[in-house]
Formats: C-alpha cells, structure tokens, sequence
C-alpha cells in the first residue's frame, strides 16, 4: 500500500477497538516513566510487556471517568497526546530532561488561546439565547441591544449586558466548559467579578457546558451573595509593594 506500519495499525484500532490496541515502545515507556513507573517496555517485543501496558491504560480510563464515559481511542489518545508533549518539553540527553522553555512555551500558549476560544464560543451562545428569548417574548427593541460587553473593558465584572422582558438589565458573567454536567467541578471568578457579584444587584451567572457538542446552559444566579449549591472559597492572592513616602 505504499504506507507506513502505524498508519495501518491505527486502522485496524479505529475498525476494532476492543481487539488492538497500537502503541510506540519507547514513546509509551517515556510516558510510563513520567507517571513514576520504572517498567522497560521498548525493545524486544513481548506479551508480557504489552499486558502491563494494557493494564496502565485500564487504570487511566478508570482515571478520566470523571469526564465522562471512556473507551479504548479516548485512552490510547490521551496516552498518544500526553507522551508526544513529554518528547516535545523535555530534551533527554545523557538521562537527565532538560527543559525546553521555547517549546513549553508555545504550549502553553496553545493552552491560553484553547480557553479564550472556549470563552468566546461559550458568550457568543449566551447572546443568541438571549435575543432569542426577547425575540420570542415581542421585545425585538431590547434583543437589539444585547451585547458583549467584556470586550470593552476587562473591569466591568461581567460578559453580557441583556434585558428582563420589563426591560430590567441583565449583568450576565458567562463560564463555559467543554465538559458534561454531570462532571463539571466547578471554575474560577476573578476579583472584579466577584466583588460586582457583592454590590451588583443585577449580577448573575450563566454556567454553559458542551459547548463543542450540545450546549447547554443554566442560570445560576447570584452565587457569591445567594447560593445553596455552589461553593465559594479564595483561591489566590495580589501581592503588590508597599511605597513608603521618604
């Protein structure tokens, strides 16, 4: 066929997952390193070997159900993804890693822009939502002047300016996930947020899921002030110099 083997056994994965189950020896053995377990996998092939490796994947599927339900390709995926960044952030030389601040960067970086495309995606749906609901209540005057606010200073304390069907404002912080309900555990305010959730009567959030798939949403209300279900707790501090007058 003019191809490599890998191509044909990621197939034949893909085709039948319970069956095969296609690794790369010293790839997966620096995985299973990084995870603590000084097990020698690459080299000569033998079951023995690959039963061990099977086993890991079972404990790490065990491992990610809290993210929902797990199958062979989630596993043997994640497995692929994680050690293809350990081969990427580290350079091993003489058996000691050594860190490689650009590529670790620019991971980084991938991380940083994923969740401000979550983030977007997640206020875009709030806004259509919401101007749908005044468009089905014959508010069409109000559903005109929904908009993001966020984007025009970071010190408002909320996303989405919206509108009751009286024509209350809405003051609508949105935190969007890529996760089911079920397995949400929870996400961050900032310090203008939550100080606007304290003197903002307005105020409230909106909690989107799934947004890659089937997003949904709920009203959460005012957690900070009003709230029976979701925790609060400080999670950092602003550390900043004292100037003395001399």
């Amino acid at each position: 066929m003019g191809c490599k083997w890998p191509f044909l056994a990621y197939l034949s994965f893909l085709l039948q997952p319970t069956q095969y189950f296609p690794v790369l020896p010293g790839r997966f053995e620096k995985l299973l390193h990084f995870y603590g377990i000084n097990f020698k996998f690459a080299g000569k092939v033998e079951w023995k070997r690959y039963s061990f490796l099977l086993d890991v994947a079972d404990l790490l599927k065990e491992k990610l159900s809290i993210y929902g339900k797990i199958n062979a390709i989630h596993v043997q995926s994640y497995m692929w993804v994680v050690s293809g960044l350990l081969e990427k952030a580290f350079e091993i030389k003489d058996g000691i890693k050594k860190f490689n601040i650009s590529k670790e960067l620019q991971s980084r970086q991938k991380r940083a822009a994923e969740q401000e495309r979550i983030g977007l995606m997640g206020e875009q749906f709030i806004i259509d939502c919401e101007r749908q609901k005044l468009i089905e209540a014959g508010r069409d005057d109000l559903a005109d002047l929904v908009r993001l606010v966020a984007v025009e200073s970071s010190s408002i304390g909320y996303d989405i300016l919206s509108y009751k069907i009286d024509g209350e404002p809405i003051h609508i912080e949105v935190k969007t996930t890529t996760r089911n309900k079920k397995y949400d555990n929870g996400f961050w305010l900032s310090e203008t947020e939550r100080y606007s959730a304290e003197f903002d009567p307005n105020w409230k959030v909106y909690r989107v899921w799934e947004i890659d798939s089937s997003p949904c949403y709920e009203d959460l209300g005012n957690i900070v002030t009003n709230n029976q279900e979701w925790k609060v707790a400080p999670s950092s501090w602003f550390v900043s110099r004292i100037w003395h007058d001399t």
